[in-house]
């Protein structure tokens, strides 16, 4: 087993495990008759975003284990474990059989938008923390776009501006895939 692989093993738990919560909780809203489209909006982000944190994973296995310390696997661990915690408060395990989504989607809209704040603030030092990837970098576009859209759903109360954020969102995270990381180790190719 090599370094990166070793390292990648509490990523791949923490990713796989919220990964299964978002498919429990999808099966979930296909049964329910009370789905909500901001709630599903935001599951389908959140899939995207375990698909697209997993596939960016691959730019570090071009690090040298030199350059690894207990500060930068810290960190590391942070970004999954942030999406683990944005998944079961907007996905909850046992799911109660008469949930109204999008009265959950309400309660606990501003602890979920947090979490996606803090989540993009760390996907941003990510590649910085370590690769010393520099601050103005084009990844910044898209990650500042997501943190700008997340902050206005976290001020917001319209259910009109909670539609447009989550489908903005979304919209970012596809363009992001298809635009910068439609490659493994794309953003360490050059």
């Amino acid at each position: 087993m090599s370094f990166f692989e070793y390292i990648m093993v509490i990523g791949a738990i923490l990713l796989g495990l919220g990964f299964a919560q978002l498919m429990i909780g999808a099966s979930a809203i296909v049964r329910s008759r009370r789905w909500d489209l901001v709630h599903g909006t935001w599951v389908l982000a959140l899939v995207v975003t375990h698909l697209q944190l997993w596939w960016a994973f691959w730019d570090l296995e071009a690090l040298p284990t030199e350059a690894w310390n207990a500060g930068k696997f810290v960190y590391f661990v942070m970004g999954p474990a942030i999406l683990f915690f944005c998944t079961n408060v907007l996905s909850p395990h046992p799911v109660p059989d008469d949930i109204d989504w999008r009265a959950h989607f309400e309660r606990s809209r501003r602890p979920f938008l947090i979490l996606v704040a803090l989540l993009l603030a760390w996907t941003g030092g990510l590649a910085m923390v370590m690769s010393g990837q520099p601050f103005v970098h084009p990844a910044r576009i898209n990650q500042s776009l997501a943190l700008g859209t997340a902050l206005v759903g976290l001020s917001a109360r319209s259910r009109r501006v909670h539609v447009v954020v989550a489908i903005v969102f979304l919209a970012i995270l596809v363009a992001n895939w298809f635009l910068v990381r439609w490659t493994p180790g794309a953003m360490t190719a050059g």
